[in-house]
C-alpha cells in the first residue's frame, strides 16, 4: 500500500493521511520496523522515477511549471546525491539551527 502511493509520486509523509494516522506514526513504525522501512525506501525510488518522467515528459511542454516541478524534486530527494559526510554535516547544522531559534524563542518569551 505504501510503496503504490508513493509511486503516484507522493511523499511518505502524505501517507499517513490515506490511512488515518499521524506523521510521527509512521516515522515510529519505520524505526520499529525494518520491512516498513524497506517499503519507505523503496516507495521512494519508485516517487522518483515517477517524478523524474513527469519532468522528462514535459522538458518541451511550454505550460509544465518547471520551478515548481524543480522544487519538488529538490525538497522530496534533497539527500539523492550527497555523500555520508555531507549528510551529516547537515543533520548537525539542522540540530544546531534548531537549538539557536529555541533558544531564541525562549529568551523572547521568559
Amino acid at each position: 500500500m505504501l510503496i503504490e502511493h508513493m509511486s503516484m509520486g507522493y511523499p511518505f509523509a502524505t501517507f499517513a493521511a490515506e490511512i488515518n494516522v499521524c506523521r510521527t506514526t509512521l516515522y515510529n513504525w519505520a524505526k520499529l520496523h525494518p520491512e516498513f522501512a524497506e517499503a519507505k525506501r523503496r516507495g521512494y525510488d519508485k516517487a522518483y522515477r515517477t517524478l523524474f518522467e513527469k519532468g522528462l515528459d514535459a522538458l518541451y511542454d511550454k505550460s509544465f511549471n518547471t520551478t515548481a516541478w524543480a522544487i519538488i524534486m529538490n525538497n522530496m530527494f534533497w539527500h539523492r546525491n550527497k555523500s555520508k559526510s555531507e549528510l551529516a554535516s547537515h543533520n548537525a547544522a539542522s540540530v544546531d539551527e534548531e537549538t539557536r531559534i529555541l533558544a531564541q524563542y525562549v529568551g523572547e518569551h521568559e
